[in-house]
Protein backbone atom coordinates (compact mmCIF):
# COMPACT_ATOMS: atom_id res chain seq x y z
CA UNK A 1 0.00 0.00 0.00
CA UNK A 2 0.83 3.72 -0.68
CA UNK A 3 1.03 5.59 2.61
CA UNK A 4 3.34 8.74 1.75
CA UNK A 5 4.12 10.43 -1.68
CA UNK A 6 6.73 12.99 -2.33
CA UNK A 7 7.18 14.75 -4.95
CA UNK A 8 5.85 17.96 -7.57
CA UNK A 9 2.49 19.23 -8.52
CA UNK A 10 1.98 18.81 -12.02
CA UNK A 11 -1.49 19.90 -11.98
CA UNK A 12 -5.05 19.63 -10.49
CA UNK A 13 -8.61 19.78 -10.55
CA UNK A 14 -11.17 20.49 -8.60
CA UNK A 15 -11.08 17.63 -6.35
CA UNK A 16 -7.82 16.29 -6.86
CA UNK A 17 -4.01 16.72 -7.69
CA UNK A 18 -1.68 15.00 -9.82
CA UNK A 19 1.88 14.29 -8.07
CA UNK A 20 4.82 13.37 -10.23
CA UNK A 21 7.07 11.26 -8.40
CA UNK A 22 10.13 10.88 -10.45
CA UNK A 23 8.28 10.59 -13.79
CA UNK A 24 5.33 9.03 -12.63
CA UNK A 25 2.38 10.94 -12.25
CA UNK A 26 -0.21 9.97 -9.37
CA UNK A 27 -4.04 10.98 -9.39
CA UNK A 28 -4.91 11.63 -6.12
CA UNK A 29 -8.05 13.02 -4.62
CA UNK A 30 -8.03 15.16 -1.79
CA UNK A 31 -10.47 17.51 0.30
CA UNK A 32 -11.09 21.07 -0.33
CA UNK A 33 -8.54 21.54 3.31
CA UNK A 34 -5.90 20.08 2.04
CA UNK A 35 -6.12 21.37 -2.15
CA UNK A 36 -6.32 24.80 -0.74
CA UNK A 37 -3.08 24.53 1.56
CA UNK A 38 -0.56 23.13 -1.37
CA UNK A 39 1.75 25.28 -3.79
CA UNK A 40 2.10 26.20 -6.91
CA UNK A 41 2.50 23.73 -9.93
CA UNK A 42 5.78 22.78 -10.04
CA UNK A 43 6.61 23.26 -6.45
CA UNK A 44 7.47 20.15 -3.76
CA UNK A 45 4.72 18.58 -1.68
CA UNK A 46 4.83 15.57 0.43
CA UNK A 47 0.70 14.25 1.06
CA UNK A 48 -0.11 11.17 3.66
CA UNK A 49 -1.71 8.72 1.29
CA UNK A 50 -4.74 6.54 2.01
CA UNK A 51 -4.69 3.75 -0.73
CA UNK A 52 -8.24 1.88 -1.63
CA UNK A 53 -7.90 -1.16 -3.86
CA UNK A 54 -10.85 -2.29 -5.25
CA UNK A 55 -11.90 -4.73 -7.65
CA UNK A 56 -11.32 -2.63 -10.91
CA UNK A 57 -9.63 0.69 -9.67
CA UNK A 58 -7.22 1.71 -7.22
CA UNK A 59 -7.62 5.14 -5.35
CA UNK A 60 -5.47 7.27 -3.85
CA UNK A 61 -6.35 10.12 -1.11
CA UNK A 62 -4.14 12.35 0.03
CA UNK A 63 -4.08 14.63 2.95
CA UNK A 64 -1.72 17.21 4.52
CA UNK A 65 -1.25 15.26 7.78
CA UNK A 66 -1.38 12.32 9.42
CA UNK A 67 -4.37 13.03 11.77
CA UNK A 68 -6.20 14.58 8.73
CA UNK A 69 -5.85 10.90 7.06
CA UNK A 70 -6.81 9.14 10.41
CA UNK A 71 -10.04 11.07 10.58
CA UNK A 72 -11.14 10.36 6.91
CA UNK A 73 -10.39 6.24 8.16
CA UNK A 74 -12.70 7.19 11.49
CA UNK A 75 -15.31 8.70 9.23
CA UNK A 76 -15.63 5.88 7.26
CA UNK A 77 -15.95 3.33 10.02
CA UNK A 78 -19.78 5.21 10.31
CA UNK A 79 -22.45 2.80 9.07
CA UNK A 80 -23.60 4.85 5.46
CA UNK A 81 -20.67 7.12 5.22
CA UNK A 82 -17.90 6.03 2.50
CA UNK A 83 -14.46 8.01 0.53
CA UNK A 84 -16.89 10.89 -0.84
CA UNK A 85 -18.77 11.56 2.43
CA UNK A 86 -15.90 12.07 4.32
CA UNK A 87 -13.81 13.61 1.95
CA UNK A 88 -16.53 16.36 2.18
CA UNK A 89 -17.00 16.03 6.45
CA UNK A 90 -13.31 16.80 6.11
CA UNK A 91 -13.36 19.34 3.92
CA UNK A 92 -16.57 21.59 5.53
CA UNK A 93 -15.79 20.77 9.10
CA UNK A 94 -12.27 22.75 9.95
CA UNK A 95 -12.37 22.44 13.44
CA UNK A 96 -13.19 18.55 13.08
CA UNK A 97 -9.47 17.77 13.11
CA UNK A 98 -7.91 17.75 16.55
CA UNK A 99 -11.27 18.02 18.04
CA UNK A 100 -12.44 15.96 21.01
CA UNK A 101 -15.38 13.08 20.20
CA UNK A 102 -18.90 15.37 20.77
CA UNK A 103 -21.49 15.83 18.78
CA UNK A 104 -22.65 18.98 17.56
CA UNK A 105 -25.91 19.27 17.14
CA UNK A 106 -27.88 20.08 13.71
CA UNK A 107 -26.71 20.14 10.24
CA UNK A 108 -27.87 16.98 8.28
CA UNK A 109 -25.25 15.35 6.77
CA UNK A 110 -25.95 13.23 3.43
CA UNK A 111 -24.55 9.51 2.74
CA UNK A 112 -23.50 8.28 -0.69
CA UNK A 113 -27.22 7.36 -1.56
CA UNK A 114 -28.33 10.97 -0.79
CA UNK A 115 -30.37 10.08 2.27
CA UNK A 116 -30.26 12.74 5.10
CA UNK A 117 -27.96 11.93 8.48
CA UNK A 118 -27.79 13.94 11.74
CA UNK A 119 -24.63 14.57 12.42
CA UNK A 120 -25.52 13.29 16.08
CA UNK A 121 -26.16 9.67 14.78
CA UNK A 122 -23.03 9.59 13.13
CA UNK A 123 -20.92 11.17 15.71
CA UNK A 124 -22.72 8.73 18.32
CA UNK A 125 -21.24 6.10 15.67
CA UNK A 126 -17.84 7.18 16.13
CA UNK A 127 -18.24 7.64 19.68
CA UNK A 128 -18.99 3.78 19.80
CA UNK A 129 -16.46 2.64 17.40
CA UNK A 130 -13.75 4.25 19.20
CA UNK A 131 -14.60 2.91 22.71
CA UNK A 132 -15.09 -0.69 21.27
CA UNK A 133 -11.11 0.05 19.96
CA UNK A 134 -12.71 -0.90 16.43
CA UNK A 135 -10.58 2.39 14.94
CA UNK A 136 -7.62 1.22 16.57
CA UNK A 137 -8.16 -2.67 14.76
CA UNK A 138 -9.38 -0.66 11.58
CA UNK A 139 -5.70 1.02 11.58
CA UNK A 140 -3.64 -1.92 12.16
CA UNK A 141 -5.32 -2.80 8.39
CA UNK A 142 -7.75 -5.14 10.01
Amino acid sequence: MIGKLKGTIDSHGEDFVILDVHGVGYLVHCTARTLQALPAVGEAVELAIETHVREDQIRLFGFGSATEREWFRLLQTVQGVGTKVALAVLSVNRQLIGTPYRHPKGTPLRDESGRQRSRRRSWSGLRRRRERGLFDDHRRGS
